[in-house]
C-alpha cells in the first residue's frame, strides 16, 4: 500500500524559502545549501554579546522548527565544513568549544554521511577510506582526476585549502527607524529603555 512520488523542484524551493525565513529569526545571515536540501548555514559571529549560552540558542532553533513538525540538528562551531560534517553524524545539537575539538569530531565522521557522487564514494570505500579523517589524509595530487570534482572540493574544504564566505539570502529589505535625540545621551541604561520598544516593534513587523 506504499505510495511514493518525486518531490518537485518547485516544492523544494518553496520549502527552502520558508525555512530560510524561519531561520532568519535567529541570525541576520542565512545561507541555504543549493546542493543538499535541508542544509543551512547561519552566521552567528555578531551574536556573541546577545546570548551567553550557545546550546540554549541551538535548542531554540530546534524548538522553532519542531513547531513546523520538522526535526533538526544544530551545531555551533568554527568552520563551514566542520559544522556541516559534525551535524551529519550528530545525535543531537552540539556546541564545539574550539577549532581543535571541531577538527577531532569532524575527522571521525563516516564518509557516507556526506553528500557524495556515488561512484566516488564506492571507489573510496573499496580502498578502505571510510572516515573524513582518512579522506583528508589522502594526497591532493591526482584526487580530482581519480574521484571527481565533488570529492576534490570536499578535500579542499576539509583541509582548509578553500574558504567560501557566507552568501546569505536576502530575507527582506533592511528595516530602518531614525531617532534624533535633543541632547547627547551618555547612559547606556537609559538608551536601552528608550530603544527596546522601538526594536521590538521593528522585529514584530519583520516576523509577520
Amino acid at each position: 500500500d506504499l505510495l511514493a512520488a518525486v518531490i518537485s523542484g518547485e516544492a523544494l524551493e518553496r520549502e527552502r524559502a520558508r525555512l530560510t525565513r524561519r531561520l532568519g529569526r535567529f541570525s541576520p545571515s542565512v545561507e541555504p545549501s543549493r546542493q543538499e536540501p535541508g542544509v543551512f548555514w547561519l552566521d552567528v559571529s555578531r551574536l556573541r554579546c546577545l546570548d551567553d549560552s550557545w546550546m540554549a540558542w541551538a535548542q531554540s532553533v530546534e524548538e522553532s522548527l519542531r513547531l513546523l513538525e520538522l526535526s533538526a540538528v544544530v551545531v555551533v562551531g568554527w568552520t563551514r565544513f566542520g559544522v556541516y560534517a559534525v551535524s551529519k553524524a550528530a545525535a543531537g545539537s552540539d556546541v564545539l568549544l574550539d577549532a581543535a575539538q571541531e577538527r577531532q569530531r569532524m575527522r571521525s565522521v563516516a564518509l557516507d554521511r556526506l553528500h557524495w557522487e556515488p561512484k566516488a564514494l564506492d571507489a573510496l570505500t573499496r580502498l578502505g577510506i571510510t572516515t573524513v579523517g582518512a579522506f583528508m589524509d589522502l594526497p591532493a595530487l591526482g584526487l580530482r582526476k581519480r574521484f571527481g570534482e565533488l570529492a576534490y572540493g570536499i578535500h579542499q574544504q576539509a583541509n582548509g585549502q578553500t574558504w567560501n564566505a557566507l552568501t546569505p539570502s536576502m530575507l527582506r529589505e533592511p528595516l530602518y527607524e531614525r531617532v534624533i535625540f535633543e541632547a547627547p545621551e551618555e547612559s547606556a541604561d537609559r538608551l536601552l529603555v528608550f530603544l527596546e520598544p522601538r526594536l521590538l516593534a521593528l522585529l514584530e513587523g519583520h516576523l509577520k
